[in-house]
């Protein structure tokens, strides 16, 4: 069989280089430099074609961001977006691989229907802009919303914004995933993902992160973050071999490059590990949007914090 076509490439080739775009845009060309490395790309020779007409508007508009925001906050928002799109074109790829280019291979198909394949899928990436901007508008006028929420009956006042932050991992994941093979592996890791981002986005949260086998969330109120904490508790607790637990702390956090820090978040994650399988560890403030009577669960001395810190048990039983 020939060589194998790209099925993400266009017919054309780029027509402008870094140095090509500097000129025409007015932005310096160690910007373009750094605008590339942000947005998760390999560097390239100055001169080297890489970009078309259309791309243009895009560093253009990166321009007026600089100048309404800073390039710094510029700088981070790329490599944001830079991160989230090698996510999504990973996972396109991966997907036509697996379902699309080898079990053409495997059934003996010619080039022509290999080609034909691929045509299809050329296709359908090109339409991919059109769902990335539903998504885009749909996603902001959903943050804006949960911004507001967390701010209802408070005075906003600096940086910070009061949000609950959970943790959950899964005991027993490691011990179980060393006994499947790389193609169960890889369901139980979706079922994991799947199951992480429907509980939290139904009771009205958003789904941070996934770090192996632990799901960081956050949610504008402690009430949308207990509801968040019993359905992750009563959904992975569905697996089999498998236990959730968790901690959860509500309070003033900082939000940036879609990430959150500050003490609130550190406590919530010192509190996962003190959590027995099947609770989740909350502050006391965070307790307080729980709709039942959850019981004290002592004072913990944590790792970072100077004073033990009293928390609350809330599990299924």
């Amino acid at each position: 069989m020939a060589e194998i076509p790209d099925p993400w490439s266009t017919d054309s080739d780029g027509t402008l280089s870094l140095s090509d775009v500097a000129e025409r845009t007015g932005l310096p060309i160690e910007l373009m430099r750094e605008v590339r490395l942000a947005s998760g790309l390999e560097p390239i020779e100055v001169d080297r074609p890489a970009y078309v007409e259309s791309d243009l508007e895009a560093f253009r508009l990166l321009g007026f961001s600089a100048e309404l925001f800073s390039w710094p906050e510029a700088i981070g928002f790329v490599r944001v977006v830079g991160s989230s799109i090698s996510r999504i074109t990973d996972a396109a790829n991966s997907m036509f691989i697996e379902n699309v280019e080898r079990p053409v291979l495997r059934s003996g198909g010619t080039d022509d229907d290999l080609q034909a394949q691929v045509t299809v899928a050329r296709e359908l990436a090109d339409q991919l802009s059109s769902v990335m901007r539903m998504m885009l508008r749909l996603h902001l006028a959903q943050s804006v919303e949960r911004h507001r929420r967390s701010w209802a009956d408070q005075d906003q006042d600096g940086d910070l914004s009061p949000m609950a932050v959970g943790f959950v991992d899964l005991v027993g994941f490691t011990s179980r995933s060393l006994r499947l093979s790389a193609l169960q592996l890889a369901d139980l890791v979706s079922r994991f993902e799947r199951t992480a981002n429907d509980s939290i986005t139904t009771h009205r949260g958003r789904l941070v992160k996934m770090i192996g086998d632990e799901v960081m969330f956050v949610a504008a109120t402690a009430a949308d973050g207990c509801r968040i904490a019993e359905a992750l508790l009563r959904r992975f607790g569905e697996e089999p071999d498998l236990t959730p637990r968790g901690g959860m702390a509500y309070g003033p956090v900082l939000a940036r490059t879609g990430d959150f820090f500050g003490p609130i978040v550190n406590l919530a994650a010192r509190l996962v590990d003190q959590a027995v399988p099947g609770e989740v560890l909350l502050s006391q403030e965070a307790a307080t949007g729980s709709d039942r009577a959850l019981p004290a669960a002592g004072r913990r001395m944590l790792k970072g914090f100077d004073d033990p810190v009293a928390v609350v048990s809330l599990s299924l039983d």
